[in-house]
């Protein structure tokens, strides 16, 4: 039937999922949007040239692996279950590294007081 290998891949996909997203949580904590941006440092150019060498490859022989695999169940069954092993594994690493941790804010410069920077241009 043609609805349990795309029932398949969406399980898979989804524990792939949550271990990138377990992946992503590790390290500092930094709230999005209380941090400066600072130009010149998101490094596009790079980030396509190893996306379309590493990346691209490497999907590649994912997509042919899984439809390789979601031919027999019993490769579907210990596919999913190194994914899952593999979110634990990573789940359990975040859990560690970040017990206690506490979120990232830009400091404030010593003994200044903290405005907004707003202006009227009716003053000038």
């Amino acid at each position: 039937m043609a609805w349990q290998p795309a029932l398949g891949h969406l399980v898979a996909l989804g524990v792939l999922g949550m271990i990138l997203v377990e992946a992503a949580l590790a390290g500092a904590l930094k709230i999005p949007c209380t941090c400066s941006y600072l130009p010149g440092k998101s490094h596009v150019n790079v980030a396509v040239c190893a996306a379309a060498l590493v990346l691209l490859p490497l999907v590649m022989r994912a997509a042919a692996f899984e439809r390789e695999v979601l031919q027999e169940p019993f490769s579907y069954a210990t596919m999913l279950m190194v994914l899952c092993l593999l979110w634990g594994a990573v789940r359990s690493g975040t859990a560690w590294s970040n017990a206690g941790a506490q979120p990232i804010f830009d400091d404030e410069p010593a003994g200044s007081a903290v405005t907004l920077e707003l202006w009227d241009s009716r003053l000038n």
